[in-house]
């Protein structure tokens, strides 16, 4: 199966210099400049586990660039918009059921370790160019 110069082969980075004559120097820098988008989001990502508000600025850039990103690229921002939205739902759901005994810490808990989690898979798999799931043919 042949793949593209997204697609990501063992042991080598998926977003490689270009290698033909039809693929020009300005493509390949204009592809890095759209995979730093996606890592810099996933990096406001982390960094809003600390301070909150790098969050909101993350959303707001994935709803921006989301429309005109090449395929994979938007699978990781859908990724980004649907991980804030369920991260709200799971903080307003620990929030309120804080005083039940507590269990909204546990909520609240799980959440910020399922934030991170998704959060390192994302920047990983950006970095080496690759889509957030395998995009359909």
């Amino acid at each position: 199966m042949k793949r593209s110069s997204w697609g990501a082969e063992k042991g080598k980075s998926s977003v490689s210099e270009p290698t033909s004559s039809t693929e020009s120097r300005e493509l390949y820098e204009r592809r890095e400049d759209e995979r730093g988008k996606a890592l810099a989001i996933w990096v406001l990502y982390l960094v809003a586990l600390f301070t909150g508000l790098t969050l909101i600025i993350g959303v707001i850039l994935a709803y921006i660039f989301r429309g005109d990103a090449p395929g994979w690229l938007r699978s990781h921002y859908d990724k980004q918009i649907g991980i804030f939205w369920w991260g709200v739902v799971w903080v307003v759901i620990g929030t309120v059921t804080i005083p039940l005994l507590g269990i909204g810490f546990v909520i609240l808990g799980l959440s910020w370790l399922w934030v991170l989690i998704r959060s390192i898979q994302g920047l990983a798999r950006a970095n080496r160019g690759d889509p957030w799931k395998p995009l359909r043919h």
